[in-house]
């Protein structure tokens, strides 16, 4: 298991700061040690308590990626959903950010939304997370660290990126924009610590 000061080091090493997103996780991003470009397309995701989504919808992604987990244990839940002509508790929506702002569509109005699996990823476990896939994760643990890796695709011919994401809303639940809420980075690396500690 990495330590805080091996995190300290990679932190300092790309000028970079952990952050917490509000889905539930402190990420700490950075760029491979053989990248010349300096694109931080890695990340350590740390969840525990600490981390609590205020939150939580089911998403897709701007890219793919795999995600190996580090410590403890992380279920993830997929959805399938249907397009239908009457008023239901859930919707389709699309968000992308640009230079000029945040922008978050409709994309269908009425969908009937269906569980279609699950899994528990153990630590030493990895799996690949198409970005087309809409799920969510939930530390199974108490704390959880994992690897996330959004160059590892396993066929580079393939289009693996989206220049939105897609989120189903729950009518009865107020949208919050999960990027723009903050913690100190002084906090995320006191969350870091107790993770890596217990």
């Amino acid at each position: 298991m990495i330590t805080i000061d091996e995190l300290r080091k990679i932190a300092q090493q790309n000028n970079t700061v952990p952050a917490w997103n509000g889905l539930g996780i402190v990420k700490l991003r950075f760029a491979p040690s053989n990248s010349s470009t300096g694109d931080k397309s890695l990340a350590y995701h740390f969840y525990s308590d600490r981390t609590e989504a205020n939150y939580h919808p089911i998403h897709d992604h701007v890219f793919s990626f795999s995600s190996t987990i580090l410590k403890g244990t992380l279920q993830s839940t997929f959805y399938d959903f249907a397009i239908v002509d009457y008023e239901t508790d859930y919707e389709l929506r699309s968000s992308s950010y640009h230079y000029e702002g945040f922008n978050n569509e409709a994309v269908h109005p009425n969908i009937e939304l269906y569980e279609a699996y699950k899994f528990n990823t153990l630590a030493g476990d990895d799996y690949w997370l198409d970005y087309r896939a809409l799920h969510k994760v939930h530390p199974v643990s108490p704390n959880v660290v994992t690897l996330v890796n959004k160059i590892n695709q396993p066929d580079l011919s393939v289009v693996w990126q989206q220049e939105q994401f897609n989120y189903i809303q729950d009518k009865h639940v107020p949208y919050v924009n999960t990027m723009f809420e903050k913690i100190p980075p002084d906090e995320c690396w006191d969350i870091i610590e107790d993770i890596l500690e217990n």
